[in-house]
Order: C-alpha cells, then structure tokens, then sequence
C-alpha cells in the first residue's frame, strides 16, 4: 500500500541552498511514516514564478496532504483561491502560521518596500530586517540575527496582490486546518478575524513564530507543536 503523500510548502528564504534545514524536525517527525516532499524556492524568484511552479507540482504530485508555513501558507492560500472548482476535496490542507492578514507592521513595511523598489527594482537588503530572530523562534536574540542581503519582492507582491482579512476560504472549506501560534509577531492574525474560523479548523499552539523550535515557552511549558499537528495528520475526517 502506498504511503499517504505530503507536500511541504517551505517559508520566505528558508531555501535549503543556505546549507540550514528550518524544518528537519518536522520532516524528522513525518517521514517516519509519510512520504513527504519538499517545495522549495529562492528569495530571487518573482512570485509569479515560483506560484505557477507550486501549481505545477501539486497537480504532479497529487499530494494526500498539502501543508504550507508563513509565507508557503500564503502561497497555499492562492492555490486553494484559485482552484476554487478543481481542487481535490479530499486534500488535507495545513496551514502554518500563514502569511494572510495585513498588519500595521506589514503596511508599513510595504510603503518603504514600494519607495525603495521604485527606487531600485532589484534592491537587496539584510535579511534580518523583517526576520527578527527574536520574533522567530524562543531563543532567538541579536546575536542569532542573519544578515544575509535577499530581495524581499515576494513579500512586497504577496502584500499588495492578496493580503487581507477576509479569511472565509478557510470556512469554505473543511479540510482546512489553521495551526497559529500563541506568540505570534510575524503573521500576526487578529483575535477577531480568528473568531470567525470554526473552533476545529483552528488549533492553537504554544511558541513563536516557528513553535517547533522551542525547547520551553515561559520557562516552564513544552511546545505542544508537534502533538498538534500529528494530530491534524493522523486523524481522518
């Protein structure tokens, strides 16, 4: 019998060409008994490019399980917007932390995105200027912070083409399931758009913005990430 497929949608400028896996522990823990597939892609890559590649590969791959964090929630998010008619019902769909809602933090970074892109369309900057550490994973500090220069185009287009606060695609469809962090300052999500998601599509989990690397929240409890998501995986509905 065929294992169950699981196509992993990577976040914003986790590529494995850093020579860093943000999410051996997750694959650790799923390929023991799925077979699980990457989607990976570079900072460099226009959105456009790297959606019609994510299309591509899931109408390839025919996964039993779709599963996208931060910015690969948002881009999952476009697929399932998109292929409204044709999308596998049966598909599981998680989504991590996904980059959804438009923030105050995220608008104001899009206005100094937009003058500094119209400035220079192929402007890099330090990686670390929206990726905080501090806000990432418990731990993290300015010592963590990664100053590698990316383009931050994909963020800025995801922005300004999707981003909103309508989030009833989720609703619309119960296979979805939303795992969102109780300290999110990332992708921050507000209470009252949460509140209109059904209580068993939304579970919440103890860390930041990727829980999975907490050893303890608060100093005296776990991370329940991992059972969480087993959870969502194991069980079929």
């Amino acid at each position: 019998m065929d294992k169950v497929k699981i196509l992993f949608v990577r976040g914003f400028a986790t590529a494995l060409s850093t020579g860093i896996d943000t999410y051996l522990g997750i694959k650790i823990v799923l390929e023991q008994h799925y077979d699980f597939i990457y989607f990976d892609y570079e900072p460099w890559e226009t959105l456009d490019e790297v959606q019609k590649r994510l299309f591509k590969i899931i109408h390839t791959v025919k996964p039993d399980i779709l599963i996208g964090h931060s910015l690969g929630g948002g881009l999952v998010a476009k697929y399932i917007k998109s292929h409204t008619e044709t999308i596998n019902k049966d598909m599981k769909i998680i989504l991590l932390m996904p980059l959804l809602c438009k923030t105050a933090f995220s608008e104001l970074m899009m206005k100094i995105l937009s003058h500094s892109l119209s400035f220079n369309p192929k402007l890099l900057l330090p990686k670390s200027l929206i990726m905080n550490p501090m806000d990432i994973y418990e731990g993290g500090n300015i010592l963590n912070r990664d100053f590698s220069i990316i383009s931050f185009r994909q963020l800025y287009d995801i922005a300004t083409e999707q981003l909103t606060n309508d989030l009833s695609f989720i609703s619309d469809n119960p296979k979805i399931k939303l795992l969102y962090a109780s300290n999110e300052n990332i992708n921050i999500i507000d209470e009252s758009v949460l509140k209109q998601i059904p209580t068993n599509q939304l579970k919440r989990v103890n860390g930041l913005h990727e829980p999975w690397r907490s050893i303890k929240i608060n100093t005296n409890k776990t991370t329940d990430f991992f059972s969480q998501l087993l959870e969502i995986v194991n069980t079929s509905d």
